[in-house]
């Protein structure tokens, strides 16, 4: 444990959540470590990029300088704000932070935003295939069209001098 602050996102938790954590760090840390927190060895960029990550604890240092210093010297001054912590648990993700105000904290609540985002549109998605059901095609009853309001059938008949009415 890195101690720190914790920031916590509530909520049924998806199997792909890790790999998307890492790829929305990735434009901030491009050159990001990957280590699961059962291993003393980090991802390849292969591993992470070929593969679905399932992990449940890791940790994302921000480059290969700073997976040496954490090896190396554990937390520090200098490095304790190269390092996110989390943690996937069913009905959470956990994100240990050197504080809330930190480069970490900052990126730890970006994540927690852009998750909880995408959260509400898979939802919102779901209740329009719920209720939606697509796929299912619905007979259209005569006069029911969207593109000829009038029915299939039916004859239009204008009248009068369309000009007086302008």
């Amino acid at each position: 444990m890195i101690g720190g602050r914790d920031i916590v996102l509530p909520g049924a938790t998806e199997a792909d959540e890790a790999k998307l954590i890492i790829d929305i760090l990735r434009p901030r840390w491009p050159n990001l470590v990957v280590q699961d927190a059962n291993s003393d060895v980090p991802y390849s960029h292969e591993e992470l990029e070929g593969h679905p990550v399932q992990l449940r604890e890791f940790f994302v240092y921000r480059d290969q300088t700073a997976f040496a210093s954490w090896v190396k010297d554990g937390a520090t001054d200098d490095n304790s704000d190269s390092l996110l912590h989390m943690i996937i648990e069913p009905d959470a993700i956990t994100f240990v932070v050197r504080e809330g105000e930190s480069e970490t904290g900052q990126l730890a609540n970006y994540i927690v935003s852009v998750l909880s985002e995408q959260r509400a549109a898979r939802e919102s998605l779901q209740s329009f295939e719920v209720f939606g059901q697509p796929g299912v095609e619905e007979e259209e009853e005569e006069g029911d069209s969207l593109c000829d309001p009038a029915g299939a059938n039916s004859d239009l008949i204008v009248t009068g001098d369309l000009q007086d009415h302008a």
